[in-house]
């Protein structure tokens, strides 16, 4: 099972940890998870992991997700095995049982965007053999 804080390397990338205090666990993550699934979406903006994850932790909206991928690291703002509000699927599967992931770059595409997603496809892979 995927661990809630991942080590920091997973297949070759760095991963930063920036979680979400626990004051706002209510807010943005208020249920214990077990993943059964993996939902990823582009952040539609051209902004690093880092910040994509240091603005999701410091504002005070529901959104939140577990990584933002970019082209050189993989940044996790969630616990693992704590729920998410990224799929906008309400209390359903996606946000109840999914790992929230973020491709960053996605509004310019290039080469960064194509090396965050194969960054992401790495996080992916690394979460599907962690659960099996």
């Amino acid at each position: 099972m995927i661990p809630s804080i991942l080590p920091d390397k997973v297949n070759g990338l760095v991963v930063i940890k920036n979680i979400v205090p626990t004051s706002k666990n209510k807010l943005k993550s208020p249920f214990s998870m077990k993943a059964s699934r993996i939902v990823v979406h582009n952040t539609a903006n051209d902004a690093p992991a880092r910040n994509e994850i240091k603005y999701m932790v410091a504002n005070n909206l529901e959104v939140s997700y577990h990584f933002a991928v970019d082209e050189k690291e993989e940044v996790q703002g969630l616990f693992s095995n704590r729920n998410e509000w990224h799929a906008g699927d309400g209390n359903g599967k996606g946000n109840r049982e999914g790992i929230g992931i973020e491709i960053c770059y996605s509004k310019s595409g290039g080469s960064k965007f194509s090396d965050a997603e194969i960054n992401a496809s790495k996080l992916i892979a690394y979460i599907l053999k962690e659960n099996n």
